[in-house]
């Protein structure tokens, strides 16, 4: 939920007046210290009672009830307090959102409704606190209902659910505060009032399985789930503690003692006695879930941006829960081995224990929620490895990509992760888990993906909610994964490049063929059939018309000149001629004098003397490169002078294009003669740039490996 600020007059979210939502908030308070009021008031009458009621059945088995009747007390408070203090984080981080205030109400009533139950359930009790126990059950069943109908947007869903909750509150008030009145559901057969608890509470878990399935969205539905994770330990928690009493009441075997009455032996403390206590006990950790619920459903996707103190919360709450079963467990244990009453020796070993458990216990806690808010940031070397295996393992190219995505998502619980290259000017994403983005991308961060020190893509990492920012822990695994991720984002832009190249290769080879037939099919041929036909007609007339068998002779002549012509310039297409008669340097030499003599641009070549042997491959692309730097030169940069360099080195053949012309823009499109001499330098694995020089000028540079493999 996000709210903005406050419109003057009007609470922010619903509308209503201020004056209603500040009296709606400070009823919160209200009733915040009646519960704490009733619970503290309580301690006594709870201890009296669970003394009294386990008592005898103890002492004989050796056990303090004392000791006992302390957990239990112990317990109920700490079930109360987290209640209360996950209430009273989400009313103070969100003073203006009606459904978090409804949320802290239901947290507060219902954390409270089970032991304040168990405290007054047999004990006479003042009209005032009475009718403050009474208020505090009404508001615990109303808001119950009322949370399950608008969770977690606000909205009653299904539409008909404001009508039931005006039906629940009505008749709860009546069965509470009236309960001898004809008309109020506490004064019917008990078989309708379990029909009309079941429907009271079917209908609150139908409104959210209909709103999973018809008005949530992603964000919403995850929220339900956890939600729903409460509502099942808020039913399950008191069958843990009543069905097993129920059961052990009936048991009656002949020849055997009843369960609940006797123990087994002088030397075993007894049985149904310590188990009606441990399920007690449970029952209170098992509350815990309610309130643990609601806190990941609010953590897991931000709603309320309480994410330290909430994990700070599910913590250490369930260390509370932990160790007061171990150390019930631990007590109980050693009562039964050294077979005494449990004594302040017991007592202290058993604090003993739980103290040297506590530490290891609360890092295994925090680990546990770390991973379940935030992914494995806390472990980096387990999502490098898994990164690491999920590279070597990848069976075809185009999943690389996609699975590198995925498991940075999954590693960091991250809502969007995608992964881009750069494409001359701009970037294209090629990969993205989920492959959709979301409707709405928050403020994520984006590292760049280096390889060899150039910047060949981004990773993009959304944040797990609003106003949420990555801590600098996810920031540094962030950044290794980047790291990790360079070299393979590479490896698959290379794969691509190479099945596009083949693809090239193969295109160009047919261009080529198709070029060569045409020009030998319909320009070479003709000429030579025509050719033929002349000779042969000059053959006939040589004796009987000398001066036209002469005169066709010479269009014979002149026709087989036109085509040693085209047979040259298809050959000069093929292979420049002027490499094989004159080498590079002397070829790049005449092409220059000839550029410079006929624009009057001073053209010089800047070679040694001799270049060490170079393949074709490398002559050729050489050439190609060289000459059309210089076209462009002539033809755009309004140059008066350019340089060519050629500086040889053992692995590399260096080339350069400076002229002293406008210079490139700083913004400018490759066009057919820069994509044609990046295309050649590429493909022999050498590199290309064009830059603008400080002085003024373009400079063209190319680097070509000498030792090209064809």
């Amino acid at each position: 939920m996000t709210t903005d600020g406050p419109v003057a007059g009007v609470s922010a979210r619903s509308g209503r007046p201020d004056g209603l939502w500040k009296l709606a908030r400070a009823a919160w308070i209200a009733v915040t210290l009646l519960v704490l009021a009733l619970e503290l008031g309580g301690i006594p009458a709870l201890f009296a009672l669970q003394h009294a009621r386990f008592g005898e059945s103890l002492s004989d088995a050796g056990i303090s009830p004392a000791v006992v009747a302390g957990l239990v007390v112990v317990a109920n408070l700490v079930v109360v307090l987290a209640h209360l203090a996950v209430a009273t984080l989400i009313y103070l981080r969100r003073p203006r959102d009606p459904v978090a205030l409804l949320v802290a109400y239901t947290l507060v009533t219902n954390g409270a409704l089970l032991p304040l139950v168990f405290t007054f359930e047999s004990a006479a009790v003042a009209p005032a606190v009475q009718l403050g126990l009474n208020l505090v059950v009404f508001l615990g069943l109303v808001t119950s209902v009322a949370t399950l109908y608008v969770f977690p947007d606000g909205r009653f869903v299904p539409r008909w659910t404001p009508v039931l909750l005006a039906v629940w509150t009505l008749g709860g008030f009546l069965a509470i505060f009236l309960p001898a009145s004809p008309v109020s559901p506490a004064s019917w057969p008990l078989a309708l009032q379990l029909v009309i608890l079941a429907v009271w509470v079917g209908t609150g878990l139908y409104a959210q399985l209909f709103r999973f399935g018809n008005a949530a969205g992603a964000v919403e539905q995850q929220q339900i789930k956890w939600a729903g994770l409460g509502l099942l330990a808020a039913a399950v928690t008191p069958l843990v503690y009543f069905l097993p009493n129920v059961i052990l009441t009936t048991v009656d075997v002949s020849g055997l003692p009843n369960l609940l009455v006797n123990r087994i032996g002088p030397a075993l403390f007894a049985v149904p006695v310590l188990a009606g206590v441990l399920l007690l006990l449970l029952m209170r950790v098992m509350s815990l879930l309610f309130p643990i619920s609601f806190g990941v459903a609010i953590l897991r996707y931000r709603l309320w941006d309480i994410d330290l103190v909430i994990n700070r919360t599910l913590v250490y709450g369930s260390l509370t829960g932990a160790v007061v079963a171990i150390y019930v467990l631990i007590v109980s244990g050693l009562s039964l081995l050294l077979q005494t009453q449990t004594t302040a020796m017991t007592t202290i070993a058993a604090t003993v224990l739980v103290a040297l458990l506590a530490l290891p216990l609360r890092d295994r806690l925090q680990r546990a929620v770390n991973r379940l808010l935030y992914g494995e940031r806390d472990d980096p070397w387990a999502v490098l490895s898994r990164l690491g295996v999920m590279l070597e393992t990848a069976s075809q190219p185009d999943d690389l990509l996609p699975n590198l995505a995925r498991t940075v998502a999954e590693s960091l619980r991250l809502p969007y992760v995608a992964i881009s290259v750069v494409e001359g000017d701009g970037s294209r994403v090629v990969a993205a888990h989920p492959p959709s983005p979301p409707t709405t991308l928050m403020q994520g961060d984006t590292l760049p993906l280096i390889y060899q020190g150039s910047i060949i893509g981004h990773l993009y990492a959304e944040i797990r909610a609003p106003g949420e920012p990555f801590s600098s822990a996810d920031r540094r695994l962030l950044a290794s994964l980047a790291r990790q991720a360079g070299p393979a984002v590479h490896a698959a832009r290379l794969t691509v490049d190479l099945q596009h190249s083949r693809q090239q290769l193969v295109f160009t080879r047919e261009e080529e063929r198709r070029r060569l037939r045409r020009d030998l099919h319909d320009g070479l041929g003709p000429q030579l059939a025509s050719l033929s036909l002349k000779a042969d007609t000059a053959r006939n007339l040589v004796e009987d018309d000398p001066a036209t068998a002469a005169r066709l002779l010479f269009d014979v002549k002149t026709q087989t000149q036109d085509a040693i012509g085209d047979i040259r310039r298809l050959v000069h297409g093929l292979w420049p001629p002027a490499l094989d008669q004159l080498g590079l340097a002397g070829a790049l030499s005449e092409q220059a004098s000839a550029l410079s003599s006929a624009n009057g641009v001073q053209i010089v070549l800047a070679a040694p003397e001799a270049l060490p042997s170079l393949s074709a491959a490398v002559e050729v692309a050489a050439y190609r490169i060289v000459t059309e730097a210089l076209t462009n030169v002539v033809r755009h940069a309004g140059a008066t002078r350019c340089t060519v360099w050629l500086c040889p080195s053992e692995t590399e053949l260096h080339l350069a294009v400076d002229d002293d012309g406008r210079g490139v823009p700083d913004s400018y499109r490759a066009g057919v003669g820069l994509t044609s001499m990046r295309e050649r330098a590429e493909e022999l694995g050498g590199a290309f740039r064009i830059e603008r020089l400080p002085e003024g000028g373009t400079r063209v540079v190319a680097s070509l490996p000498v030792a090209v493999v064809i």
